[in-house]
């Protein structure tokens, strides 16, 4: 009787409704996610869309850097990520560009944009304070998502280009361009009676 009741209750059409609304439509997440946890990125969303929301009138530079990762959003869909989030607020000084999810790999994506290169790649804006300051923000994420069996990453997008310009952009994808420091460390995981270390990629 009781499972009868609970087959019917979990197949009812406004409960699938509201699964969706909360945790995403099935079709539309990565499997990696839900083997992760349903819950484990419910929070993406919502801290992304309160960076959108603190709008505003944006400047010049600003404006450039939404377009620069636009394009680097699109350009991960086409090579089969799945967009976890943009533009995520981890703490009050900490955001992430890009957070999305290939099989396996959690990856962090830093997004640089530039109008050219005669002061260097943009990648080279990626300096030790900074990727000290990505670290920090993705294990904020990886804290508040409960430590997602994954492999962790980071990646840069170089967007070169300009806004409106009549030539498409330079796109160049780093992959694992930078790891967490072997000094940063991560809960273990307790599966199946035994213990199993998270597995940040190192250097």
């Amino acid at each position: 009787m009781k499972s009868s009741f609970f087959r019917s209750f979990f197949a009812s059409p406004w409960f699938k409704r509201i699964r969706d609304r909360l945790f995403g439509a099935r079709g539309d997440r990565d499997p990696a996610a839900d083997k992760a946890g349903p819950r484990a990125f419910a929070w993406v969303r919502r801290a992304e869309r309160k960076v959108a929301a603190e709008g505003g009138d944006l400047t010049e530079t600003a404006k450039t850097g939404l377009w620069g990762e636009e394009i680097a959003a699109r350009m991960l869909v086409e090579k089969g990520y799945s967009i976890l989030g943009r533009r995520v607020l981890v703490g009050r000084r900490d955001e992430l560009d890009i957070v999305a999810l290939r099989g396996r790999d959690l990856v962090f994506v830093e997004v640089k944009t530039r109008s050219g290169e005669a002061f260097g790649r943009p990648s080279s804006a990626v300096d030790r304070r900074k990727r000290h300051a990505l670290c920090r923000a993705a294990a904020t994420f990886l804290r508040r998502s409960r430590y997602p069996d994954l492999f962790y990453r980071f990646d840069i997008v170089e967007v070169v280009g300009r806004r409106g310009a009549s030539s498409p952009p330079v796109v160049r994808h780093l992959e694992d361009a930078f790891r967490f420091p072997v000094q940063w460390h991560f809960p273990v995981r307790r599966k199946r009676g035994r213990a199993e270390a998270k597995t940040p990629r190192t250097q």
